[in-house]
């Protein structure tokens, strides 16, 4: 970890031998490395970039929608990368670009793997030191199976934001 009052800069890395006493099947090795990298421009600009790797020989640990357990071996990679900006006294605006990657190694199973890119921007409005109010609105491409299959998301929302303490927030 390295730290200045402008710059973070934590990473790592997990390397993991599971075994069972019963289950000589679910033998494996698991590795996992993170990165998180956030540096301050100036008093109202902040840009970040994290990363999250993992190579794990199930799908148990993968945090996607949707895909059953299965003895496959797996690596799933997400990235994220944006800037955060302050942009008058009560005005913060947000915007992000993840990528989110997946692979599964037997290909006799019916997992297929693929690419999700997307971006979100959301800017909110500081009505109280307390309460905020505001908008978000994101965009992601999905590359399934290869690039035979195409997947577009849109979500839109409103967000209110109420700050119970130093350290928590009710949103």
């Amino acid at each position: 970890e390295y730290f200045t009052p402008r710059t973070m800069f934590p990473s790592g890395y997990q390397g993991a031998l599971p075994r069972y006493v019963e289950l000589n099947d679910l033998h494996g090795v698991d590795h996992r490395a993170y990165l998180s990298f956030r540096r301050l421009l100036n008093r109202r600009v902040t840009l970040f970039v994290t990363d999250n790797f993992m190579d794990v020989p199930t799908t148990d640990q993968l945090q996607l929608n949707g895909v059953p357990f299965r003895r496959t071996g797996s690596q799933y990679n997400a990235f994220a990368g944006g800037v955060e900006a302050r942009l008058t006294r009560a005005t913060d605006l947000s915007v992000r670009y993840d990528m989110t990657w997946v692979n599964f190694e037997r290909k006799d199973t019916l997992l297929t793997g693929g690419i999700v890119n997307g971006t979100r921007a959301s800017l909110s409005r500081r009505l109280t030191p307390r309460v905020s109010l505001g908008g978000e609105y994101g965009i992601r491409l999905a590359d399934l199976d290869s690039g035979t299959r195409d997947v577009l998301f849109q979500e839109a929302g409103r967000g209110f934001v109420y700050r119970t303490g130093p350290l928590s927030t009710l949103e």
